[in-house]
């Protein structure tokens, strides 16, 4: 494994955007945000909502895993090149 500096790290780190204030885009990241490392009970109703993850897995960088058929999990997120895994956080608490 490579060590990198803190001064390397932060100028790696780009950016995120986030998604239009109001949008579904933004109800479905807000729900994932706010759940980092849990399950979450998502239903994927229509073909937008299905387009909305992937677009939050794609464009924004979050690693969205579906578990079953209602439950979700927001497993990491992607900054760059570093990824921060929030299930190993849930696991060390």
């Amino acid at each position: 494994m490579r060590a990198a500096s803190a001064d390397s790290i932060k100028r790696n780190k780009q950016l995120k955007n986030y998604p239009k204030e109001g949008s579904n885009l933004s109800r479905i990241y807000n729900l994932f945000n706010d759940h980092k490392g849990e399950l979450v009970e998502f239903t994927v109703y229509k073909t937008h909502d299905r387009e909305a993850v992937n677009q939050l897995i794609d464009y924004y960088g979050l690693d969205i895993r579906n578990v079953s058929r209602k439950k979700w999990v927001l497993a990491g997120e992607w900054f760059g090149k570093i990824y921060i895994d929030y299930i190993a956080d849930k696991i060390k608490e």
